[in-house]
């Protein structure tokens, strides 16, 4: 993946692919977590990716909790490339802290007027405070157990405010909580692999899984198509994740 930190000045051209259609990434190392899952999307879909994730910089565009100088006038020189290049798709996505759609307004607002035609918000995955594996093994020396798949013990409670700003503005949502929770609770790992590495940026298993659940979604497939993903591998049926959230 590639992603930018405070130390580095722009991005490189091997940030964006030729392949069309083209999907944008644009957001923090959260986002930039996503593309694992992307990688092997292409495996069984033919698009090209273009990486814009910046190191604690949500995609926004106006000065706000959490984003400094630096991340506007990294997200406004963002927005310029972007205007060139006219991905198929802008996929938009942070460990959010938006008070509200004017926060994000802007952003959409200058995607818009560069012509790109979808625009995807794709909400916050699920936050495990002190990190999913310090929770892991504080749960074993507790109880002498691993914690179970699925639980909705430690993990952050959240009732998906992008969701309503993302319908106020008129762009499409993607829930990524609904893709790992329910109300049995959310999913931590597969047998002995940890869909996150720390309190919220996906480990390459838990990339791969989210993007295999959003893509009917994203790439606009047909929802009953069988894709070669992880529950196929698991002997499970494609979910979608309003399907996942049941």
């Amino acid at each position: 993946m590639v992603m930018l930190t405070a130390d580095d000045r722009g991005f490189a051209d091997k940030c964006i692919e030729r392949q069309r259609p083209l999907i944008a990434v644009l957001g923090d190392s959260t986002a930039a977590a996503l593309v694992p899952g992307l990688r092997d999307l292409q495996l069984r879909h033919r698009f090209g990716i273009a990486q814009f994730a910046m190191a604690g910089c949500q995609p926004l565009i106006v000065k706000t909790y959490g984003v400094t100088d630096d991340c506007l006038r990294r997200n406004l020189n963002v927005l310029k490339l972007l205007a060139d290049t006219r991905p198929d798709i802008v996929l938009l996505h942070a460990l959010w802290v938006v008070s509200g759609p004017d926060e994000l307004r802007p952003s959409i607002e200058a995607l818009r007027s560069s012509g790109i035609e979808r625009i995807v918000v794709l909400g916050r995955v699920p936050n495990w405070p002190g990190g999913l594996p310090n929770a892991i093994a504080a749960y074993y020396r507790r109880t002498g157990q691993l914690l179970p798949e699925r639980t909705s013990l430690i993990v952050e409670n959240e009732d998906e405010p992008m969701r309503r700003f993302s319908e106020a503005l008129g762009v499409e949502y993607i829930s990524a909580r609904q893709v790992f929770c329910n109300e049995a609770g959310c999913l931590n790992r597969i047998g002995h692999e940890l869909m996150t590495g720390d309190a919220f940026h996906l480990a390459p298993l838990g990339s791969r899984y989210l993007i295999d659940q959003i893509a009917p979604a994203l790439l606009r497939d047909d929802p009953a198509q069988k894709h070669a993903g992880l529950d196929a591998q698991r002997g499970l049926g494609p979910v979608s994740p309003a399907q996942s959230a049941r």
